[in-house]
């Protein structure tokens, strides 16, 4: 049906309006917190008929690719049947309804551990979780059961939980893709603007409390735990040189190099290396057979700043490590500031065993970190963003992707559904 999906698979025209739809979905369920929606969510879109129909088509190449499914046009024909149900102030079609979008085929649909098929469900999944979040929108609004308020609370965490698992393997589709030049919002994780106001959704505290845990567990924060891993130019990519002087921005192509910030052996020189990503795991904080926890040691580190967030401009210390009573933390000494692929300092043990603050007399220990935003991204650093590092007074010329440990968009084991029992 789709002979030209190649062009719906890549390209920042077909990520930016994927962003856009969801942002506008969400935007609308929000909205509707006090007032249940009324209307079509489709039609409701402020979206031209032409980029309607390339969001159709965008998701169904997705889903063509990697999960054979008819979603979509359930989606939409489900959204019609709960305007017409609400118009006719009809509850037990609208019950029906509920039943239909929680059947065991239905959910299986949405429900999955397989990078691939998250790739393919995420484009539309927004949209999927908002129409079943409206159904119970508008039982509530006829008549005003709390078992339809828990519920809905119950599945408003299930999807906050799933949109976040799915964003990271749908966005590595993106960049991954040779020569994709990614939309900026592409690279947006989604708890920094598109869920930004579920915590306000639910019709419980223990919900709301609960969902901005998950929404505050994407930041990074002061004693983070986290991994850098290298992003190049294309036309770097196999070049006996290095990028430096190169500098990356929004919308050139990005690849990921498959090589990590290491600092393996405390007080050892820094390099590169390829774990985890040549183990395939499903975290980079995979659980290993070392005595600290995760498989690729070398790799982990731990982020501190004055405030309690990470936040874009801030000026950092990156421990590495303790031993025989010191701290190990990533230095620039030698490079002046630099940081690059082939330019990597040793560990120092300034500025001491543990971190207090941020000291003038560890300049090279001192790291400065610059994200990269866009028109509606917070200052905080966020799982998965693009960041830039360099000593305080060096030249950030570099490209990395921060891996934030316990994040839930690092989770991709199952999520289960809630209960279906009433």
């Amino acid at each position: 049906m789709y002979n030209d999906c190649d062009g719906w698979q890549s390209g920042s025209e077909s990520s930016k309006l994927v962003f856009t739809v969801a942002l506008r979905i969400s935007d609308i369920l929000t909205s509707s917190i006090t007032n249940p929606l009324s209307s079509v969510l489709w039609l409701a879109l402020d979206l031209s008929n032409q980029e309607k129909t390339n969001y159709e088509k965008i998701v169904n190449c997705y889903l063509r690719k990697y999960h054979s499914s008819k979603m979509f046009s359930t989606y939409r024909l489900h959204d019609e049947e709960i305007t017409d149900a609400a118009a006719n102030f009809d509850t037990l079609e609208l019950e029906n309804i509920r039943k239909r979008m929680e059947s065991a085929n239905n959910m299986a649909e949405v429900m999955t551990e397989d990078s691939s098929i998250k790739a393919a469900i995420y484009p539309g999944l927004m949209y999927w979780a908002v129409v079943h979040l409206r159904v119970y929108k508008q039982l509530i609004n006829l008549n005003g059961s709390y078992k339809y308020k828990l519920k809905f609370d119950e599945w408003t965490i299930f999807y906050t939980k799933l949109l976040l698992r799915y964003w990271r393997p749908y966005r590595d589709v993106l960049i991954r893709a040779n020569h994709y030049e990614t939309s900026e919002d592409a690279i947006q994780n989604p708890a920094e603007r598109l869920l930004s106001r579920w915590p306000d959704l639910p019709y419980t505290t223990k919900a709301r409390n609960e969902i901005s845990t998950i929404i505050e567990s994407c930041k990074v924060k002061k004693g983070s735990r986290v991994m850098f891993t290298f992003l190049i130019r294309e036309y770097c990519r196999y070049s006996r040189y290095n990028c430096y002087g190169q500098k990356l921005y929004p919308g050139v192509s990005k690849v990921f190099s498959g090589v990590w910030l290491s600092c393996w052996g405390s007080g050892s020189s820094c390099n590169t290396r390829t774990c985890p990503s040549q183990y395939g795991y499903s975290s980079p904080f995979h659980y290993g057979s070392f005595s600290h926890g995760i498989e690729c040691r070398g790799e982990a580190f731990w982020i501190y700043s004055n405030s309690a967030q990470i936040i874009d401009g801030a000026t950092v210390n990156i421990k590495y490590s303790e031993k025989n009573g010191k701290g190990y933390w990533f230095s620039t000494y030698w490079f002046r500031g630099r940081i690059d692929i082939n330019s990597l300092d040793k560990t120092r043990t300034c500025p001491g065993r543990q971190f207090t603050h941020i000291k003038s007399n560890c300049e090279s220990e001192n790291i400065r970190i610059t994200k990269m935003k866009t028109s509606s991204s917070q200052d905080v650093v966020y799982d998965g963003n693009f960041i830039s590092m360099c000593g305080v007074k060096g030249s950030c010329h570099n490209l990395f992707e921060i891996y934030s440990d316990n994040s839930e968009t690092q989770k991709g084991d199952w999520v289960s559904k809630p209960s279906i029992r009433y």
